[in-house]
């Protein structure tokens, strides 16, 4: 059997084929994996393992060829792997967006420049929160009060944040940050209302919800109202009465703490 070598790199029996019969077709290869088929730029081990066929310009197993297609050099598994058997822990190919293996370092995904594909970062427990701006050494203080003074509820207090501070019933998997439990008037379905506060301008607003009517201080609230010290919100046809107590204002506040006072 004579063997003939094309340019392309391949060997064949040039009494059973009178050219190349690799050429210009896929090559059947075996034993990557379950494919059929190498991996594009596969590095290899040398000697192919138990492939039948080497990919499209691959040196010899008996060292016919002294060069590996793409400057590969048959030990490692592509650029940018470690040696050994394919340079990526006995994988062929290497996790895609991989880069090169440097020294680790702070976001270098332990001395890699790329997170392999399957790769997450972790979660952000505070995505999505709207974060108040305050001193950086008060966490999330308290910038007033509501004090329910009617109805079912009759004496609990409810701090209100520097935030949007949404009031309802908690249930249906919906939950509120004034929650009237008790009140079986108020819809579960969404937010009665909400209280912001403007850390900018150091004042609070009312915002009316669709589910009920609301009144302030005896009359129909509008869609944004603002508020002063002891206004008096009620709730449709829901008995419970709501007193505004706030903390801040133009005594204090928490970026400039109390005005005219020691305390800072």
């Amino acid at each position: 059997m004579a063997m003939k070598q094309c340019p392309n790199g391949h060997f064949y029996d040039d009494e059973v084929n009178a050219t190349c019969p690799y050429c210009g077709k896929e090559q059947p290869i075996i034993n990557f994996g379950g494919a059929t088929q190498a991996p594009p730029g596969w590095g290899g081990g040398g000697g192919y393992g138990s492939q039948t066929q080497a990919p499209r310009g691959w040196p010899r197993p008996d060292g016919g060829a002294t060069q590996a297609p793409n400057g590969q050099d048959g030990t490692r598994g592509g650029t940018g792997g470690t040696g050994g058997m394919g340079g990526y822990g006995g994988k062929t190919q290497p996790p895609s967006g991989w880069g090169t293996n440097q020294t680790g370092g702070t976001g270098s995904y332990g001395g890699r420049t790329q997170p392999p594909s399957d790769w997450k970062p972790e979660k952000n427990t505070d995505e999505g929160k709207t974060m108040p701006i305050m001193h950086k050494d008060v966490q999330d203080p308290d910038v007033g009060w509501l004090v329910c003074i009617g109805g079912p509820d009759k004496g609990r207090t409810y701090p209100l944040k520097a935030k949007g501070n949404t009031i309802g019933r908690a249930g249906s998997g919906h939950k509120f940050d004034i929650s009237l439990d008790k009140d079986m008037n108020i819809s579960r379905d969404a937010a009665v209302a909400s209280i912001g506060y403007d850390a900018k301008r150091n004042s609070f607003v009312f915002i009316c919800g669709e589910s009920s009517i609301l009144y302030l201080n005896g009359e129909v609230a509008g869609s944004r109202s603002p508020l002063a010290p002891f206004d008096v919100i009620e709730i449709g046809n829901s008995e419970t009465v709501l007193l505004f107590v706030p903390l801040c204002g133009s005594r204090f506040d928490w970026i400039n703490g109390l005005k005219g006072g020691a305390v800072r």
